[in-house]
């Protein structure tokens, strides 16, 4: 058990994903009755599928943290990630809003959570913009150096609501602000 866990950890410090993922398989099974490192492992193979490209393993690992531990954010985040790789944007919406209602979503993800809504948005015969905009207002909130980022998402949702003047408008507010970033 521990033994296996401290070779996937070195195998993913090396990069070797499906070596890592075998490992931390057989050190989570190992490890059952101390449920703290079995979870770290399946955090560990969470990340070891989301880098093999397996979105359902990667879901599944990330899902037994968030059943020990539902306030863990890396696996909320891990299981969002994976719904998002297998094209579920309702289900990975899901996660994304039990992080925002509970006050937990990192800075970073405002962003992820605004380019998910804008794909929603984008696949909807009558879209609604306001949870995509909503996300970036919260992204530039509390992530200031992203700015340029949500200006450029912003200026795509105006695009799409035929409003190419304010989308034009929003770029170049966005380029005077931070014209080194422009480039």
């Amino acid at each position: 058990g521990a033994a296996d866990y401290l070779r996937g950890r070195l195998a993913l410090h090396e990069r070797r994903w499906a070596d890592a993922a075998g490992l931390f398989e057989r050190a989570r099974t190992a490890l059952a009755a101390q449920p703290d490192l079995a979870c770290q492992a399946d955090l560990y193979l969470g990340q070891c599928y989301q880098r093999l490209e397996e979105p359902t393993q990667m879901y599944n690992a990330y899902k037994r943290v968030a059943d020990w531990d539902g306030s863990s954010v890396p696996a909320r985040m891990g299981m969002a990630a994976a719904r998002l790789a297998q094209g579920q944007l309702d289900s990975a919406r899901e996660q994304f809003k039990i992080l925002s209602d509970k006050g937990q979503m990192p800075a970073r993800a405002w962003v992820d959570f605004a380019r998910l809504e804008m794909q929603r948005q984008m696949l909807s015969d009558s879209p609604d913009w306001r949870s995509a905009e909503s996300a970036l207002d919260n992204a530039k909130r509390v992530m200031p150096q992203s700015a340029t980022e949500v200006a450029l998402l912003r200026a795509e949702i105006l695009f799409r609501k035929d409003k190419a003047d304010e989308a034009r408008e929003t770029l170049e507010s966005a380029r005077d602000a931070d014209p080194k970033d422009a480039d």
